[in-house]
């Protein structure tokens, strides 16, 4: 499956980063990410000129507790905010195994034990 990239800002422990993310889910839960972030911090200049050229780009928070170095990480959007997945999402991907390209790097990606996602030092995914 080959869902489409959402371009997003993203703030992390009072950094700023670009990134983007997929539904990988969205017939279960539109909540379900699969979100790519690039390692440096961009500035605050280099965001304000993002959002004025792109005013309708979302700008996602994510909990200070995760540990979002750079990768590909599984997670829940709820809104503008970042979070683990509930239990319900976590067993609906144990039961499918999903396989996703990610659109940004072009890699192919199999969702794997996802209880391992909602643990912030694990990303619970894993490249073929």
């Amino acid at each position: 499956m080959q869902p489409p990239g959402i371009p997003v800002i993203i703030e992390w422990r009072n950094q700023t980063y670009l990134g983007s993310f997929q539904e990988i889910a969205p017939e279960f839960s539109r909540e379900i990410i699969l979100l790519n972030k690039f390692p440096q911090p961009i500035s605050e200049d280099f965001k304000n000129a993002i959002l004025a050229f792109d005013k309708n780009r979302l700008c996602l928070e994510a909990e200070p507790r995760f540990d979002l170095q750079a990768g590909t990480f599984l997670l829940k959007k709820s809104g503008e905010r970042l979070m683990s997945l509930t239990t319900d999402q976590e067993e609906f991907l144990q039961r499918e195994s999903l396989e996703v390209t990610e659109e940004t790097t072009g890699q192919t990606i199999t969702v794997f034990r996802p209880q391992e996602s909602a643990d912030p030092k694990s990303k619970g995914t894993s490249t073929d």
